[in-house]
C-alpha cells in the first residue's frame, strides 16, 4: 500500500505541474501607397497569430524596411509608430528611431507615413514584429490511473 501511495504522489506531482517557456516568433507587416494620404499600417493584437493563441509577453518592433530606411527617410517623409497599452508612446522618425521598441499589452499598433516635402511620394512600410510569448513545456494529463505494486 505504502508502494503505491507513494508512486501516485510522485506520478501527480510529476505531471499536474504544467511548465511554461518562453519562445520567440517572427511575423511580418506590410502597406503601401501614398506618403501624402497617408499610408498605414495598423496592427491588432488579434492578427498575430505566429504565437498560436498563446499568451504575448511583449513584442519588438524590429527590421524595418522599405521607406522606413531608405536615403529619403527623414528628408522626403517620416513615419510614426503609435502603440496603446501599458507602455503607450508615439515615436516619430526612421526605421532606426523605430527599431527595438518593446511593447507590452496593446490592442492597436499603427506606422503612419507623413509628408515632409509636399510632395506625393511613394511608400512601402515593411516591418517584423518579435512576438515574446509563453508556451506550455507539457500537456496537462487527462487521466491518471494507479496500480498496487505486489
Amino acid at each position: 500500500m505504502k508502494r503505491t501511495l507513494l508512486f501516485l504522489m510522485v506520478f501527480l506531482f510529476a505531471f499536474s505541474w504544467q511548465g511554461r517557456a518562453q519562445t520567440i516568433c517572427t511575423q511580418t507587416f506590410t502597406g503601401a501607397g501614398q506618403d501624402d494620404d497617408p499610408t498605414v499600417v495598423t496592427v491588432l493584437a488579434a492578427d498575430i497569430t505566429c504565437n498560436a493563441g498563446e499568451t504575448i509577453n511583449s513584442i519588438t518592433f524590429k527590421n524595418a524596411a522599405g521607406n522606413l530606411i531608405n536615403s529619403n527617410c527623414g528628408t522626403w517623409y517620416n513615419f510614426t509608430l503609435d502603440f496603446d497599452g501599458p507602455n503607450a508612446a508615439t515615436i516619430t522618425g526612421c526605421g532606426a528611431d523605430l527599431n527595438g521598441t518593446v511593447v507590452t499589452g496593446f490592442t492597436t499598433l499603427t506606422v503612419t507615413s507623413a509628408d515632409l516635402d509636399n510632395y506625393s511620394d511613394n511608400i512601402v512600410i515593411t516591418f517584423d514584429l518579435e512576438i515574446d510569448h509563453v508556451t506550455p513545456l507539457c500537456a496537462a494529463p487527462t487521466s491518471v490511473a494507479s496500480a498496487t505494486v505486489g
